[in-house]
């Protein structure tokens, strides 16, 4: 399957080539999510939101002529809902409403305007779209705590390690504080 999906891609990038349209194109190449194929015992991807489930691949590709002219973050944490503002700003329509509900513009004219710009310091609420599980990730986006309430557990992951190490350690005062999280931003 892997290799159907991957010729057909590379069918249209070639037909883009052929048709002379792929130097003015915008092209995304992304996933709606991650999967648990093992990492610390876990497999599949409902009810879940542990790292491997929220990491998935963004690939971007745009025209040259658009390329020198904007400032982009490789590395700063992006979410899906940034994919809309993206293509609306990247056309020239620069939405009205920047925030993490909305999403935020992946390029911009310059760097103070990105994305990460905008979240350095804060914490994001990420949701599982399957069922009532709730994550903090922190502004650095090194820690991940989740809220289950499909298996009532709770946890807290280093997330720029090794996706199978075991959680870290929960004291009382930081549960405390990450469900207050969890509840104002929810």
């Amino acid at each position: 399957r892997l290799r159907e999906a991957d010729a057909g891609f590379g069918e249209f990038i070639a037909a883009l080539r052929e048709l002379g349209m792929y130097d003015d194109s915008i092209v995304i190449v992304t996933s709606d999510h991650g999967d648990s194929l093992g990492e610390g015992g876990r497999w599949g991807h409902a009810y879940t939101i542990f790292p491997e489930i929220l990491r998935i691949p963004l690939i971007v590709h745009l025209p040259p002529s658009v390329r020198g002219r904007v400032a982009v973050n490789p590395s700063g944490l992006t979410f899906l809902t940034d994919l809309t503002p993206t293509l609306y700003a990247l056309l020239g329509h620069e939405p009205e409403l920047k925030n993490d509900v909305f999403g935020r513009p992946l390029f911009a004219a310059s760097a103070r305007d990105l994305p990460a710009a905008a979240r350095a310091g804060a914490s994001s609420l990420v949701v599982s779209s399957y069922g009532p599980v709730y994550g903090i990730l922190t502004a650095n986006g090194r820690s991940l705590y989740i809220a289950d309430a499909v298996n009532y557990t709770e946890s807290l992951l280093d997330v720029s390690g090794d996706p199978a190490a075991p959680p870290l350690p929960l004291a009382d005062d930081t549960r405390a504080a990450y469900r207050e999280a969890v509840r104002e931003a929810v």
